[in-house]
């Protein structure tokens, strides 16, 4: 029967190496063994690297956790003393992963796809200097505040602007004491600046209207100063 391998030979590293190089080379085979990388093998080599990911977790599992692997590393010093037939180390590392609480509980989590690569936005901002990219930031926020505070400037009453190129209203019209519409040269409540569906939205600075005298909702600027 052949011997089991301890986590430090699944992953590939001397059991002296410090835990950065261990994860690099965790990170390295974890990338050749995902799923995701590995759609067009046979059944057989599917399964086969299903498992030996599942070995590779349990081992970065205990070996990237401090107390975890101190006291895996004694388990490995320990003399054999077999209290059952072909009992020896490789099963007390083995007995060590299922003892206990969860490895994923307490140990880090297991390497996703976003882990193994760099991609995007981060390739593009990784050459990027700290400080630059500090400074990029704190300028779109202050050039969001100001165009915020311009956007929030209060204009006159009858000083609405449109948001397109519509310079003159669809109507305008009476509201007290009856709905109708009238000529916007003389004296009116409101002016109509679009027609929507009833659940619809109405533009910055208009207001929804509902008219029943043609069952219709509209976007009204009210005049609080009539024209005359």
């Amino acid at each position: 029967m052949p011997r089991k391998k301890t986590h430090y030979e699944v992953i590939g590293v001397h059991p002296k190496t410090e835990l950065a190089a261990i994860k690099k080379a965790y990170l390295k085979k974890a990338r050749v063994l995902h799923p995701d990388n590995n759609r067009n093998l046979t059944k057989a080599e599917s399964e086969k690297r299903s498992r030996e990911m599942q070995e590779l977790n349990i081992a970065w599992g205990v070996l990237s956790d401090e107390a975890k692997r101190k006291q895996y590393d004694q388990s490995l010093i320990v003399p054999k003393e077999p209290i059952k037939s072909g009992f020896s180390y490789q099963d007390i590392s083995e007995e060590f992963t299922a003892h206990g609480e969860s490895i994923r509980k307490k140990g880090p989590e297991i390497a996703t796809k976003e882990e193994m690569e760099i991609k995007g936005i981060a390739k593009l901002m990784r050459p990027i200097p700290l400080a630059i990219l500090f400074i990029f930031v704190i300028g779109i926020l202050i050039g969001g505040l100001v165009i915020s505070g311009n956007s929030e400037t209060d204009r006159p009453e009858n000083d609405y602007i449109p948001p397109n190129e519509q310079s003159e209203p669809f109507k305008c019209m009476n509201i007290i004491p009856v709905f109708e519409d009238v000529p916007c040269q003389g004296r009116h409540d409101v002016k109509v600046w679009d027609i929507i569906e009833t659940n619809g939205t109405c533009g910055r600075g208009l207001d929804k209207l509902y008219a029943p005298h043609v069952s219709e909702m509209y976007c009204v600027f009210y005049s609080d100063n009539f024209s005359q």
